[in-house]
Formats: structure tokens, sequence, C-alpha cells
């Protein structure tokens, strides 16, 4: 049954790729291209008048290419196979388990004279061969509606998934896992890189089960002079298990912080954030208080580089032992560099987090590459690792005694493009995780090594163009 849903739908998306294939011709002038570029990221839009990088804002400071100024539409296609050999992502014995998937895409961007609105979905279902019991949907969707006028800007942005796993390294799709949004036979996402301070993710590996995270973010800018800007942003965020045993959370941020351009390239901002977490079913909560100073440098379109960092105070209150402070400090880095045949990303963070799902918070010290070389005309590739170590809030009551787990993957993936719509590729991706102590929640891994090797194609039109 599996096998004859597969042979269909590569049937199916071959069938589409025909048309789609004589009904966009050549670009005149300049080589070739052998597959589409995703669409430009919402951190990537035009400069408008008083308008600065927004280094402690919801997302993340970008070279600033000036991304196409039309409405367009975006579909897109993906089928592939995963040969999986931790699928149950539980200790004992490991059996390489196949898994069929298939990933519908849709994207799209509305341009007004001085708005943008953007909006990405997609969807999947993954088909096991041996364990039925855990066939899956998988989902993301989101939205981001901007507005740069001469003095003020505002920026409203919700992102959603529904997945079978923790988000972190999941080698399925999109921009909530750690593969990004070029990986593994992904088409892209003209969503921007979101702030891990706004983005109530998972950066630890946890059990099997479905889960729901969800985030909106909110920003208001005002510009005081053309070199000055003060903005206020806000956050709601929210981690919910589907299955026993899990520690939800949620999370309210807030921020106030003061932009101001040295030069054309270089900008810097200091800001003021407070955090709430709140846990349950355990009843813990905590603020967190952080000063951030940061400073940025750009080149429009190839070179963005920012850095930052400043002292954080936690506070803990409980009816039995009274209240306690915690000081502690946070800090970030990040590089993003684009060529016509490289892209390449290196973050660092040090940030607290909602422990997900694992322990009620903990101070996280995060490293990742992206680096998404086009070898030739037909021919592309990318590489990927991470790293992160989770270490737990001594304050909460679950922590009880310090815990760490140490948590790495990598992928490499390798992609060839047929004609202007199609793509093949390969995936590996490796995670393995290890912790110092006993779980505490009942849901965790302390020890973890896990393979997964997908093969398919890609199926994408060029934008459809709507104006």
């Amino acid at each position: 049954m599996r096998l004859r849903l597969g042979v269909s739908m590569v049937a199916l998306a071959a069938t589409l790729s025909l048309p789609a294939l004589a009904a966009c011709p050549q670009q005149s002038g300049g080589e070739e291209q052998g597959q589409t570029s995703p669409p430009a990221s919402a951190g990537s839009e035009k400069e408008a008048a008083g308008g600065l990088p927004h280094l402690s804002g919801p997302e993340s400071i970008a070279p600033g290419t000036t991304s196409p100024e039309h409405s367009y539409f975006f579909p897109s296609f993906q089928i592939f196979g995963l040969a999986d050999s931790h699928s149950t992502v539980t200790s004992g014995p490991q059996r390489f388990e196949s898994i069929e998937t298939a990933v519908l895409g849709l994207a799209g961007e509305s341009v007004g004279k001085h708005s943008r609105a953007i909006a990405d979905y997609q969807g999947g279902v993954l088909l096991y061969n041996r364990h039925s019991g855990l066939d899956a949907t998988e989902h993301q969707v989101g939205l981001n509606w901007s507005y740069q006028g001469r003095r003020w800007g505002w920026a409203l942005d919700e992102r959603a998934n529904y997945l079978p796993e923790s988000a972190f390294g999941y080698p399925g799709f999109g921009w909530r896992g750690a593969l990004g949004t070029d990986l593994g036979g992904a088409t892209g996402s003209n969503l921007g890189s979101l702030n891990p301070n706004f983005d109530p993710n998972q950066v630890l590996f946890s059990s099997r089960g479905s889960r729901i995270v969800n985030g909106t973010a909110a920003e208001v800018q005002y510009a005081t002079s053309p070199r000055s800007s003060l903005s206020v942003s806000g956050a709601f965020g929210m981690l919910t298990f589907r299955t026993p045993g899990s520690i939800d959370s949620t999370n309210e941020l807030i921020t106030v912080a003061y932009n101001h351009s040295l030069s054309r390239r270089d900008f810097a901002s200091v800001s003021y954030g407070m955090n709430v977490f709140q846990f349950r079913p355990v009843g813990e909560s905590f603020k967190v208080h952080s000063i951030d100073f940061s400073y940025g440098h750009r080149i429009r379109g190839k070179l963005a580089i920012g850095v930052g960092g400043g002292p954080q105070f936690a506070v803990f209150g409980s009816p039995i032992f009274g209240s306690s402070v915690t000081a502690t400090w946070v800090g970030h880095g990040s590089v993003a560099w684009n060529t016509a045949r490289n892209a390449f990303t290196l973050s660092a963070m040090r940030y607290t987090t909602n422990g997900g799902g694992v322990l009620a918070g903990t101070i996280a010290d995060q490293f990742q590459i992206n680096w998404s070389p086009r070898l030739s005309r037909k021919w592309s590739g990318s590489l990927g690792p991470g790293y992160a170590r989770n270490t737990s809030l001594p304050q909460t009551i679950l922590a009880g005694q310090s815990a760490t787990y140490d948590s790495v993957y990598a992928q490499a993936s390798l992609s060839r493009a047929f004609g202007h719509n199609t793509n093949m590729f390969v995936n590996y991706t490796f995670q393995g995780q290890s912790s110092r102590t006993a779980c505490l929640a009942g849901n965790c891994n302390a020890s973890l090594s896990r393979h997964v090797l997908s093969l398919g194609f890609a199926w994408h039109r060029r934008q459809i163009v709507l104006e």
C-alpha cells in the first residue's frame, strides 16, 4: 500500500513538473539557472527612511539584500525516503527503520508601498514500515506583517508547528529544525531568522511524541532622528506536549531598545528585557531580567556581523524557601556572508531557555554553522554542524541537583538540479546527546546516538507573480 502511494506521488509530481518546465523559459541575460533560488527572507527587506537593523528585536541581523518588489506565490512538493537508526528516540538496541515522507509547501508575499505581508506553510506525512504506530503528520506555518514609514515602523510575526519530536535537529523539514531552510531538498522559506530569545524552541533531544510550538512576536519602532530609533518588542511563546511525562511551558518577553547608526555600515544598540517563564504541571515559575549591549556591521547584500551580551538576573520565588536572585551573563554573536556561489552563517549564543520539556528552565550555550555552496550550475551542497549544552537552574524544584545535557548534531547534503523545477538530493544527519545525571522528567535520553539518511526529490515552480 505504501509502496503504491510512493509511486503514485512520484508520478504525480513528475506530471506536474512537465507543464511548469514548458511554462518557464530561460531568462535572457546571464547563465542559465539550474534551480530556482528560494524567496528572499523577511529580514532582508529594503531599508526605508529611518529603518535600522533590529539588533535586539525578534529577527536576527541579515546582510540586507533588497527582495523582489512584487507580490508572488510559490508552491513546492517533496517526496523522500528516510533510513533512521533510532526512529523511536529511546534507549535500547538500534535498528534502521525506513520511512516514507511527502511534504507540500506553499509560500506567498504581498508587497505594498510601505508594507509587506509574508506567509509560509509546509505540511507532510511520515509513514513507518515497521512501527506503524509512529505514523505521524507534521505542520508548520509562519506569518509576518511589517510596515515602515518615515518615522514609525512595526512588525508582527507568528510561527507555529506541530512535530512528532524535538524540533532541534529534526530531520523532517523547514525553518523550525536545525537543518535550516535549504537543506534536505527544501526549497527555502521566505521568513527571516527568528532571534532565539523570541522563539520557544527546543535545544535538546527528548523522547518521541507530538508537540506544539507556538511563538508570537511584535515590535514597534520610532525613528527619533535619521540615525537613531527607539523600539519596544513583546513576545509570547508556548511549548505543549500531546503525550504525558513532559513539562509544558510558556514565556512572556518584553524588550525596550535604543538603536543608533554609527555609520552607513556600523550600528549599535542597548536594550533591557524581562522574560517570565511558567511551567506545568510542576507549578514552577521565574523571571529573568537582562541588559544587552550589541554592535552590528553590515555590507548590503554581502555581509552581516552582530555581537553583544550583558548581565542577567534570574529571580526565583517560592512560598516555602522565599525568593532568591542568581546573577549570570548572556551573550550572542553571528556572522552571515553571502556571495553568488556561497551562503555561510555562524552563530553562538548563551541564553535562558524553557528546558525543552525535560527541565524547568536551563542556561543554554549553543553554537551552529550552516554553509551552502553552489558547486556548479546543477550541483549544490550544504554542511551544518551544531552543538548545545543545557545546564539546569539549581533553584528550580525539579533540578534538585545540577543536570547537564550535551547535544550535538551534524548534517551534510548534496543536491542536483534537473531543469528549472526539479532537483534530487541526498542528506545525512547525526544526532548525539549525553547527560551527567539521571533523567529528571522521565522522558529524556541520558545517551543518544542517531543516524538518519534521506534520499528523494523536490519539485517547485518559479515564483508566480501576482501583479
